[in-house]
């Protein structure tokens, strides 16, 4: 009985913690590991399954699996604004299928399980993973 104030101040110490380290962050809809399933090119459609591509709280990051036991990662940014997507690598790894460092899509599709963008005449259609 003698411990029981030292017990109640351990809950509260407990509990203090526990609800200061809560967040208040709202997640997007964008905020998701997303797979690449096909690119269309014009009139061509190209099949993928290996490309990943996941954003993060302005966070973004490019998967891609080279085989089964082994992947390549690039970093970068992210800026949503309505239908238009910005993406800057800070890192980037010659599997990367891009011209520069930047690239803004234009997002013609985003639910919870499927994400279509756009960038010059190249369609990217993703599922949620």
């Amino acid at each position: 009985m003698k411990n029981t104030p030292y017990i109640y101040l351990l809950i509260l110490a407990f509990c203090s913690c526990f609800f200061v380290s809560c967040e208040d962050y709202e997640y997007t809809e964008i905020e998701k590991q997303w797979q690449l399933r096909e690119k269309k090119i014009n009139d061509q459609t190209i099949p993928v399954d290996t490309v990943f591509y996941s954003f993060r709280k302005g966070v973004f990051r490019h998967l891609l699996l080279t085989s089964e036991t082994t992947s390549v990662e690039s970093f970068g940014v992210y800026n949503k604004d309505g239908n238009s997507l910005q993406i800057e690598l800070k890192t980037r790894e010659v599997y990367v299928d891009w011209d520069e460092n930047t690239r803004s899509f234009q997002i013609e599709k985003l639910n919870g399980s499927d994400l279509i963008m756009e960038y010059n005449d190249t369609t990217y259609i993703f599922r949620k993973y």
